[in-house]
């Protein structure tokens, strides 16, 4: 986890895609119904990221989907997809500092995963804390695999 989060598949048609971390503004991990399906538990780990409010790299799914004209049914196969949460995806086009991880939570234990130094917790949370940047906070899910 020291590069910080660099990875994510978006599916940009059925056949192609580009690499960029989704992130969400929705809190609520039972919405995120995208990760069923799969063969590890996406939604086991939940980061808290605070992205700084003037990083042009953090776009909304339904901007990009537009700019990059991504077909509107396709778009739509997605939204539904991963339970019709589309208006709180975003992609971050570049890789998420480790120091921007102001949360990490197991979402089984309830606590902090015990393979993830929380020490860029720490940090990230005090320069939140200052208030001196604005930061929006947003929600990435990793599966434990990502993490170790």
């Amino acid at each position: 986890m020291t590069d910080g989060l660099k990875y994510g598949d978006v599916p940009t048609s059925v056949s192609t895609g580009i690499n960029a971390p989704w992130l969400t503004s929705d809190y609520r991990s039972h919405r995120q119904v995208w990760s069923k399906g799969s063969s590890v538990d996406k939604r086991r780990i939940r980061l808290t990221v605070a992205v700084p409010e003037a990083d042009t790299r953090l776009v909304k799914w339904s901007t990009f989907a537009r700019q990059n004209q991504i077909d509107p049914k396709w778009y739509q196969h997605l939204n539904a997809a991963g339970g019709g949460g589309s208006d709180w995806w975003y992609l971050y086009m570049g890789i998420v500092s480790p120091s921007w991880i102001v949360d990490a939570k197991d979402m089984q234990t309830h606590s902090a995963p015990s393979s993830y130094s929380l020490e860029n917790v720490e940090a990230a949370r005090a320069l939140y804390e200052q208030g001196d940047i604005e930061f929006k906070k947003m929600i990435a899910t990793l599966t434990v695999q990502e993490i170790r």
